[in-house]
Order: C-alpha cells, then sequence, then structure tokens
C-alpha cells in the first residue's frame, strides 16, 4: 500500500432466482458495493550498513541483512495476524484431545465469528498437533479424512 490508509470495496451477496418458469426471464439481481475505508500501521526493519563496512567485507553483507530484514518483517506481519486470530474467537484453546470437547462445535462457532466479520471460510490451517487431537477425537474419529498437501 503506497499510503497508510486503504480503501476496499466489499459487495453485497448476489442472490439468485428459485424455479424460474419456462419462456420467463429472471429478475435480475446487481451486486451493490460499499467502500470500507481502514488505518494501516507500518512495520519497520531498518538496513543500514556503511561504505567502508561493505569494501572491507569478505561477502555480501547489505545482501544479507536485507535478506535478514525480509525475514523480520514477514515474522511481524505472521505474529500479528496470529494476535487478531486469537482475538477473534472465544474458542482459542479449547482441548480437543480430552474426548469431550466436540471439534465440529467449536469450529462452527469459529466460523460464525469469522463470517460474521465478513471473510468467507474455505479452508482451516492448524499445527500438526492441534490435527492430531482433532483425528483421533471421539466425534470426529472415522468421518473425516485428511489430505496432505503436496
Amino acid at each position: 500500500m503506497p499510503k497508510l490508509v486503504a480503501s476496499i470495496d466489499i459487495a453485497t451477496a448476489l442472490t439468485g432466482v428459485e424455479k424460474v418458469p419456462p419462456m420467463v426471464e429472471a429478475e435480475i439481481s446487481a451486486e451493490a458495493y460499499s467502500r470500507t475505508n481502514f488505518d494501516l500501521w507500518k512495520n519497520v526493519a531498518h538496513v543500514v550498513v556503511s561504505d567502508e563496512a561493505q569494501k572491507k567485507a569478505a561477502h555480501d553483507i547489505m545482501g544479507t541483512q536485507i535478506t535478514d530484514a525480509a525475514k523480520e518483517l514477514a515474522r511481524m506481519e505472521n505474529s500479528q495476524i496470529k494476535t487478531i486470530a486469537e482475538a477473534a474467537t472465544a474458542v482459542a484453546g479449547t482441548d480437543w484431545g480430552t474426548q469431550t470437547n466436540n471439534p465440529f462445535d467449536d469450529i462452527g462457532a469459529m466460523m460464525d465469528v469469522i463470517e460474521g466479520n465478513g471473510f468467507p471460510v474455505d479452508f482451516i490451517a492448524a499445527d500438526p498437533l492441534v490435527w492430531l487431537d482433532f483425528f483421533s477425537n471421539a466425534f470426529t474419529r472415522g468421518t473425516v479424512q485428511g489430505v496432505q498437501m503436496p
């Protein structure tokens, strides 16, 4: 983003027409859009190397610092995403390994919160240990199959 203010257009849900009779044109329903503005923050990782240090170095210290800065920016962004995701739900931290908690109830509650904020839920990502608890849970055992991504 070139500025610290972002504007995103959010579309209303498109509605279709059911059971349209033969030779009748369905009513046209177009999406409407509303603009949402929000402030952004900056994540910064400074890279500074003196000319003297670069000229005396046996390797590319500027390139190394740029690579390290990129990793640090990614770490900060992931940390911020984690903080927001954990604050978005009241079911975070539920232990599926106890066999008394139904993961489907927890996942449904999480989906309601996320979709209620206007974001479609089309995948689930979790730590491998969480998936182990999920697949071994009494409520899910035998009802789901894991797929390993390439």
